[in-house]
């Protein structure tokens, strides 16, 4: 079963985890992309010109962002709030999810108003509305480098194996790019 034979990761920390512990290949362990970060909004009427102008404006009164102590989207949005000096400002009006989808689904259900959310999930085309990319530079240290490893059982398996290698040649690259993802390099 290769779903049970390749873990694919949106950091590095969980695979090294499975390296560690020796249920996972640590020689197959591979960053395959860099995710991006952006703030999103569906409604109509919210300007998203500039980030920090955006995120201070009192008509966004929920921001939804994926849980920092777990999900590194989340880390990666709590830092640009504090590079933007935007702390304490937005701190009432934050709105927890449970990882990166579901803070994409508090904004598309209107149940937030902005949300920091995967760059790859606007580029799928199924949300509609605007949005503005995060800078790296605004989330130093949170590179959100998405990581792959066989398990051990998908060390001996060929199509876990194969599917690894997707991930990492220019074709594997070329759909990533297409989806939002920068190259694992740069």
């Amino acid at each position: 079963m290769l779903f049970r034979s390749l873990f694919l990761s949106a950091d590095t920390t969980y695979p090294a985890q499975l390296a560690a512990s020796g249920a996972g290949d640590a020689a197959s362990l591979r960053v395959f992309a860099r995710g991006r970060l952006a703030l999103w909004t569906a409604r109509t009427d919210q300007r998203l010109d500039d980030l920090a102008t955006a995120l201070r404006d009192p008509s966004a009164r929920r921001i939804a962002l994926a849980q920092p102590r777990t999900a590194p989207y989340g880390r990666a949005a709590e830092l640009t709030l504090a590079t933007l000096g935007l702390t304490e400002v937005t701190a009432a009006r934050l709105v927890y999810a449970e990882n990166i989808a579901q803070a994409a689904q508090f904004v598309a259900t209107g149940h937030a108003d902005l949300g920091f959310v995967a760059l790859s999930h606007l580029k799928s085309g199924r949300l509609g509305g605007s949005w503005i990319e995060v800078p790296a530079e605004l989330h130093p240290g949170q590179t959100l480098e998405h990581a792959a490893i066989l398990t051990r059982r998908g060390a001996n398996h060929p199509s876990a194996r194969r599917c690894l290698e997707l991930l990492l040649d220019a074709r594997g690259a070329g759909i990533l790019r297409a989806a939002g993802y920068l190259p694992a390099g740069g």
